[in-house]
């Protein structure tokens, strides 16, 4: 016991370390910081409770992602799940007024399960029968639900004035109980700590939890020893939005009493990054958090300072668990200006993020002059000018301490020079691998070491940000003086 308890307490002791030395680095005082932390989330008896209330929801989505991921089953709809189960408590709560509260109660939180285990058996219905991949599936089911969940504030779940897009409070029958008011303690609490036992207790306690552990290990080699992969597959993943809909419907039973949009701030992401780095960690090269995507609803709103150090502070923590240590980088959009840049690449250094990756598909078409008639993110030969101008002001701002990934038109190996002597430290490939095939690679290197002989250099690190100001300046000193 003292065994399995000292891992996660020296990965604890191991992150507070990490972030006083960055702190004292920054000239703050760790001893103020880290007690203003303590105050805030345990200072007084609120203060504590609340914080178990925020943690309530990712201890459902955390449960659900991590009995998917136990059956190699890949639920990105852990957001979904949820706002599907938080639109069936919300709309079937509202009827139940004069219900016993022990019977409302329970139909609201069998309405929400039954509404993420919807979500999350089409998900697994599409994979088992259609060969539909589930990370394809379930990310198209989030932008669904987000939909229907606005559909029905603004439609026929709106509040009878009609003039906020929310839904009318649940019957106060349906409404969960709570502990030591003015606290919000709630009954929820205890729900999802009995769950979590339980869900450990089933994987690794029964033959059913045994099946799913051995689908996740090998799935063909659990169906030649019998396992019904396909049904089973199916049941894993609508039990993962279950527990991902019973976390909606608790916070619509417990906490807000009413549906809105915006109903989650990001639980069901959160609990994804998270559960990703604990099993997937280990067989990464490097870890990295894409902010950035034009596609996802709200994404981009994460590269904010307050809310890029919210996200990355759980995902840091589960690194330090790995051995060794896997590099985490974060993936920021070529739409952002000089300020709001800046302000990135404070936040994620002073987080002990090891890099950046500049950068995404841009939403500016009017900006590059293609395809203006279309909508959504672009990529390719028209981004990467806006690219090499990122890395090379991401490069300035940093120092040059911090590595980058250069991304974005990449289709020679002079692109990827460009990107390099900007002050890339690595270029990835997308756009230009698919239309020129694997092998670009090799003509990329191939043309890589020409370009360096040409301009005199012996290695890639001596080209790192040789186009640089600073660089520049660099050579111009070492250069001999003309007479």
């Amino acid at each position: 016991m003292l065994a399995r308890l000292g891992k996660p307490v020296a990965a604890l002791a191991l992150s507070a370390a990490f972030i006083a030395l960055i702190l004292l680095a920054l000239g703050a005082s760790p001893f103020a910081v880290f007690a203003a932390l303590w105050e805030g989330a345990f200072g007084n008896w609120l203060a504590a409770t609340d914080t178990l209330v925020k943690a309530t929801p990712l201890v459902f989505t955390g449960l659900a992602v991590s009995i998917a991921f136990s059956g190699s089953l890949w639920n990105i709809g852990a957001e979904g799940q949820l706002l599907m189960g938080a639109l069936g408590a919300g709309a079937l709560g509202i009827a139940l007024d004069g219900w016993p509260r022990a019977l409302a109660v329970a139909m609201v939180l069998i309405a929400g399960a039954a509404g993420g285990a919807l979500w999350g058996a089409i998900g697994g219905w599409l994979r088992e029968r259609r060969e539909v991949n589930e990370v394809i599936s379930t990310i198209m089911l989030n932008f669904v639900a987000v939909q229907l969940l606005s559909y029905a504030v603004h439609g026929p779940l709106i509040e009878p004035s009609r003039s906020y897009p929310k839904s009318p409070p649940i019957a106060r029958a349906a409404q969960m109980w709570t502990f030591a008011p003015p606290s919000r303690l709630n009954a929820g609490m205890i729900l999802a700590a009995v769950l979590a036992l339980a869900g450990w207790l089933w994987l690794f306690h029964s033959r059913s939890g045994f099946e799913v552990r051995a689908m996740g290990r090998n799935r063909r080699a659990a169906a030649f020893f019998g396992i019904p992969v396909a049904r089973l597959g199916l049941v894993t993943m609508a039990l993962s939005g279950a527990l991902a809909g019973l976390g909606g419907a608790v916070q619509v039973s417990a906490i807000t009493h009413r549906l809105y949009e915006s109903f989650s701030p990001g639980w069901g992401y959160e609990a994804i990054a998270v559960a990703l780095v604990a099993r997937l960690g280990a067989m990464a090269d490097f870890i990295v958090i894409n902010v950035s995507s034009p596609n996802t609803p709200g994404l981009r709103d994460w590269q904010s300072p307050a809310r890029l150090a919210q996200l990355l502070r759980p995902i840091l923590a589960e690194t330090i668990k790995l051995t060794p240590r896997r590099p985490v980088l974060v993936k920021v959009a070529p739409d952002l200006n000089s300020p709001v840049l800046a302000s990135v690449c404070e936040a994620v250094s002073a987080a002990g993020v090891d890099g950046l990756v500049a950068c995404n598909t841009t939403t500016a078409r009017q900006a590059v002059g293609v395809n203006t008639e279309y909508e959504g993110g672009l990529s390719g030969a028209p981004l990467a000018k806006r690219t090499i101008a990122m890395i090379a002001e991401i490069r300035r701002r940093t120092g040059g301490r911090m590595p980058i990934i250069g991304v974005g038109g990449v289709f020679s190996a002079e692109d990827a020079y460009r990107h390099i002597c900007a002050g890339a430290t690595l270029v990835e490939l997308y756009t230009g691998l698919v239309y020129e095939g694997p092998g670009l690679v090799q003509r990329i290197k191939e043309g890589l070491v020409e370009l360096l002989a040409r301009d005199g250099l012996h290695s890639i690190v001596e080209a790192v940000g040789s186009a640089a100001p600073d660089r520049e300046n660099e050579r111009r000193n070492d250069s001999p003086t003309e007479q």
